[in-house]
């Protein structure tokens, strides 16, 4: 009897030929590697996240980095570190004084400033004269004895763009002939010295030996011409000043006209204020002696700074 068995010559048989379906279904249902069904895999990535070696859909990395923050080797969309550290890091335990909320920084020209305080950096520009003032003033004040935060401090230095300190000296007084109140630091460059350099002046306040603040001062600026001219007159007790102005006057500018004791004359010092559009001043009633030596001369003021006149040096004559 010859035994069954399936060889080539078989497989054209219809009968094998039905049974293929059969087989195939078998081994498709038998093969547990693929675990049966599978759902569609962007309906599992959504609901589990897709599997490291995935190529199936992803969320928007965008959502799910806000949701549950990136991996460290993430690639994908990052909160603004700043908002997030706004968020997680609570802000210092500090209770900022008036002067601190209310102050600014300082700017080239006057304005209300932390501490009531107005550093500044000036240009000097006469005939023969280059050179720098470095000042700090209080506001004003009806004495220079009222107190403020200038008032008890043991030093204040500038240190200039170049890193030179420059320790300034304390000035407190009242002019006797015109009342004006001066509470400031400050220190004047030599005559042979040289304009201020552009850059940042950084003011320290010193108390004690201790750092109480500090201001940053931009200088940036040129220089102006100076009143040329300067001639003078006694009039009874008067005297009478006469100038030809700079082309850069300008409205925001003012003039002095300053009168110094020279050489054994009784000390004398005489400042007043005049409008930037004028050519001509009268100081009334000049406390100076007859015979006494005197010098003046006029000082156009800017923002950065001041030009002056040559000075002129006079006898102060009798009445007739």
């Amino acid at each position: 009897m010859r035994s069954f068995g399936i060889d080539r010559a078989n497989w054209g048989s219809p009968f094998l030929i039905a049974l293929v379906p059969l087989f195939v279904l078998l081994i498709v249902a038998c093969d547990d590697r693929d675990g049966g069904f599978k759902e569609d895999p962007r309906v599992a990535d959504q609901a589990a996240g897709p599997a490291p070696d995935d190529g199936g859909f992803r969320e928007d990395p965008r959502i799910a980095d806000q949701a549950a923050g990136p991996a460290p080797d993430d690639g994908g969309f990052k909160e603004d570190p700043r908002i997030a550290n706004q968020a997680a890091s609570p802000a210092p335990d500090i209770e900022p004084t008036p002067e601190i909320q209310e102050g600014r920084l300082p700017g080239r020209t006057h304005g209300d400033r932390a501490h009531g305080i107005w550093p500044q950096v000036w240009s000097q520009h006469a005939p023969s004269v280059q050179s720098w003032e470095y000042k700090v003033n209080c506001g004003d004040a009806s004495t220079h004895e009222e107190a403020c935060f200038l008032s008890d401090l043991t030093s204040v230095v500038v240190i200039t763009p170049a890193g030179e300190l420059i320790e300034l000296e304390k000035d407190f007084n009242t002019n006797d002939f015109s009342g004006e109140v001066t509470r400031r630091w400050v220190l004047y460059g030599p005559d042979d010295g040289n304009l201020p350099a552009r850059g940042d002046y950084v003011f320290s306040y010193w108390r004690a030996g201790e750092l109480v603040y500090e201001q940053v001062v931009p200088y940036d600026s040129d220089v102006i011409s100076y009143p040329t001219e300067v001639t003078w007159n006694r009039t009874a007790n008067d005297i009478e000043v006469r100038w030809a102005p700079p082309a850069e006057a300008a409205n925001g500018m003012h003039y002095k006209a300053i009168i110094w004791h020279v050489d054994d004359t009784p000390e004398l010092f005489i400042s007043e204020v005049f409008d930037w559009n004028v050519d001509t001043a009268v100081l009334r009633d000049v406390p100076m002696i007859e015979g006494g030596k005197y010098s003046l001369n006029v000082a156009l003021f800017f923002d950065d700074g001041y030009a002056y006149s040559d000075y002129i040096v006079f006898e102060w004559p009798g009445t007739d």
